[in-house]
């Protein structure tokens, strides 16, 4: 279990399940698009095992200990899924529509402005080092990935509205990760919510849009019946994880509970909606 979760293919498949979830509810032919739904799980698996790897060979450690560990033991299975995951995501690419391949390039230099420095002319640009755009650029490149470029992808016309309420659902996780994070945050002088409202402060507020999310979705989105069970559902367990995490939980309890909800959303709007491939 431990390696599902370090080697991040838990998140891969939550990233493909909220990506598949957007075919289902808009009816888009996931069979004609499953190039893409493979792009989505080895660049997901590409971007955060890079980032493992960054943090193990140039700066001798990950963030949890237990990670670490984990990490430090594997680094030559580690480097090889890296590769691998570069390779097959190079080769998907050539099988899908140009616009999706531009985008994704796009929010892939963006992905790597946050933890190198961006050089536009003779001057340096260090995402990190703007307040709070760490929550923010994490949520939206999701939100880009399995909400908005599957309709580019199919040649569907995108609901800009579902895009934006999925990334309400994003930003309040994304959001608990910066409670982990605080105090390494601090150290490296990165500004993020936690720092500048509190933990709890924080959790308010996440409960506060995902609320916003669940009622602005209830009034304003034409969906079949059966997704508000969902919405309702999958609301009241996030706030219920939102208020029982502890600051000084382990990573690997975050990389479980926390990505695990984007899983369980998917899991219970396939259920509700009878959202079956075929």
């Amino acid at each position: 279990m431990r390696s599902l979760v370090y080697a991040h293919l838990l998140i891969a498949f939550c990233a493909v399940a909220l990506t598949a979830e957007t075919f289902f509810i808009f009816e888009i032919n996931v069979r004609k698009n499953i190039v893409y739904l493979f792009l989505v799980f080895f660049s997901t698996l590409l971007a955060y095992n890079f980032k493992t790897v960054q943090s193990v060979f140039y700066y001798g450690s990950a963030i949890d200990s237990g990670k670490k560990d984990w990490s430090e033991q594997n680094k030559g299975i580690l480097v090889l899924l890296v590769s691998v995951c570069f390779i097959v995501s190079v080769v998907a690419c050539f099988f899908l529509a140009k616009n999706t391949v531009i985008i994704l390039f796009l929010l892939g230099l963006l992905s790597l402005g946050y933890s190198f420095p961006l050089r536009i002319g003779k001057n340096k640009l260090v995402l990190r080092e703007i307040p709070f755009i760490k929550t923010i650029l994490v949520s939206f490149v999701w939100a880009m990935v399995v909400c908005c470029l599957p309709f580019i992808e199919s040649g569907a016309q995108i609901n800009k509205f579902w895009g934006t309420m999925e990334f309400l659902f994003l930003f309040p996780l994304a959001i608990l990760f910066d409670i982990k994070d605080l105090q390494r945050d601090k150290k490296s002088n990165v500004k993020t919510l936690p720092i500048l409202i509190g933990v709890k402060g924080t959790k308010i507020l996440s409960v506060s849009i995902l609320i916003t999310r669940a009622i602005l979705i209830y009034f304003l989105v034409e969906l079949p019946g059966l997704f508000f069970s969902e919405l309702i559902s999958t609301t009241l367990i996030v706030v219920f994880i939102i208020f029982y995490i502890k600051e000084k939980a382990s990573e690997y309890f975050y990389m479980v509970f926390v990505d695990g909800l984007l899983l369980l959303k998917f899991l219970i709007s396939a259920l509700v909606t009878n959202s079956i491939i075929g």
